[in-house]
Parts: structure tokens; C-alpha cells; sequence
């Protein structure tokens, strides 16, 4: 019998993901335009980086999940962004 070797980077069946990979790619990518709406899209993004870090804990953990880390991570930036702007805008009109 000939023995296949597995690749240790491998980490399950690529067409196989969690529905918590899906919210935090769900998440990530609504919390890059709520950015503009007052800094809103940090409270999805603050979501999908949790979800994120409890996706890639998981054995079948797909791109997905990196993926919805990365919209993340920069949804909460844009927020973070906007609400220095729109915070100077409003101190400015004072």
C-alpha cells in the first residue's frame, strides 16, 4: 500500500467552511461602509475581529476567515478615521 503524505499546512477540506468564517466575511465587509456613517462600521468590525479570532482557532479553517479579518481591520480603521474628521469638522463650526 503507498501511504499519501498530507500536507501539514493543510487544515481540512477547502469546500468545507464554518458559519462563523461566513459572519466575520459578512461583517468585515459591511463595516468598510458603515465607516462613513459617523465611524458606525467599528461595531461590525469590533464583531467580525472577534468572530475572526475564534474562526481560525477552528480545524476547518478556510481563507475566509483571513479574509473577514482583513475587512476588518480596515473597517475599523475607516471608522476610527472618520470620527477624528468628522469630529474636527464639528469642533471647527464651533
Amino acid at each position: 500500500m503507498s501511504t499519501v503524505k498530507q500536507d501539514p499546512l493543510f487544515r481540512g477540506d477547502p469546500g468545507i467552511y464554518s458559519n462563523l468564517e461566513l459572519a466575520t466575511l459578512i461583517f468585515g465587509i459591511i463595516s468598510i461602509p458603515c465607516a462613513i456613517l459617523f465611524g458606525i462600521g467599528i461595531i461590525p468590525g469590533v464583531i467580525g475581529f472577534i468572530f475572526a479570532m475564534k474562526a481560525r482557532k477552528d480545524a476547518y479553517c478556510t481563507g475566509m476567515a483571513n479574509g473577514g479579518l482583513i475587512c476588518s481591520i480596515i473597517g475599523m480603521i475607516l471608522s476610527v478615521t472618520a470620527i477624528f474628521i468628522f469630529g474636527f469638522v464639528f469642533l471647527a463650526k464651533l
